[in-house]
This record gives C-alpha cells, structure tokens and sequence, in this order.
C-alpha cells in the first residue's frame, strides 16, 4: 500500500526459531513458506520466538539439556538468513532465573551478537511483573531491589554498554 517503514514477519508454530525447518500436517516448514514473502522495498525482518527450557514455551525453573539450548536452537535459523540473504529479529525470549539457565542464556545472547550480520535485535520477553506462576520466573521485574539475574546478562548487550 506504499508504506516504506520496516515489517517484522513472523512464522507459524508460534515463530520457534528451534522449529524453522519443521514440516508436518500442519503444512510446509516456516523455512519454505518464508522464502515466498516479498515486498518491493525488501524492509522486512523474520522474528523469531526463543525460550530455553525442555519444552521451548516458557516454563520457569527448568532448563533444557544444555547440549540443545542457549544457542544451538538458533543455529539453524541463523544459517537460514545466511542462505537465503534475510535478516532476522529475535522478537520474543526468556530464560528461567538459575545459574545453569543463565549460562545457556549468555552464549545465545553471545551467539546473536556475533551473528549481527543477520541478527537485526531482540526484545526480552516480561519485563514487568507477572501475574501467573507458570511465567513469573521469566520475568526481568526486580525482587526486593535487586535486579534479576537474567538482566545482569541482558546488560552486557544494551546499548552503550560494552
């Protein structure tokens, strides 16, 4: 319609940058599909979904098996957006507040900037509080005055910061 500002597109399977490549009865793959987006201005991102427990959705206090989580999830993608010329935004995030969570969560973030080639940006998900257990502690609101943890490692990648 003219528009010429920047468009974030996401996938389906809730956008899961871990099932990018899934095809099944719920129709082709998000890596397919995507490659038919056009649009004249070519001022469009992919944005991509990423939590780092078992299930990918979300569930506090858990972590997946390290040897899946933190950045290996985003591999695919990220070789993806190389392939095929894209670029893409990690649009929603979060990880349990845990030392082992924690670290699976600095190498992706790591991963993310040193793939800034094709990562555009990201935004944590819940930063304020939450009113349900089964996402509060992904949450980056602070407990009695103190910063939650996960944002100790969202700082090292702000803005101005490093």
């Amino acid at each position: 319609q003219g528009a010429a500002n920047l468009i974030l597109v996401p996938g389906n399977r809730y956008t899961g940058a871990w099932s990018w490549n899934v095809s099944d009865s719920n129709g082709e793959s998000n890596a397919k599909a995507m490659l038919k987006i056009k649009d004249p201005y070519n001022w469009f991102w992919f944005d991509v979904h990423q939590y780092l427990d078992k299930s990918g959705s979300s569930v506090p206090n858990e972590c997946g098996d390290f040897s899946i989580i933190g950045k290996e999830p985003l591999k695919i993608f990220t070789q993806w957006l190389k392939d095929n010329n894209r670029k893409g935004f990690l649009g929603e995030f979060g990880i349990a507040a845990n030392p082992g969570c924690n670290a699976a969560f600095a190498d992706m973030m790591k991963y993310v900037e040193d793939n800034g080639d094709v990562w555009r940006g990201w935004t944590y998900f819940a930063a304020g509080p939450f009113d349900t257990p089964l996402r509060e502690g992904f949450t980056l609101e602070p407990v009695n005055g103190r910063d939650a943890s996960q944002f100790n490692i969202l700082n090292k990648y702000l803005p101005g910061q490093r």
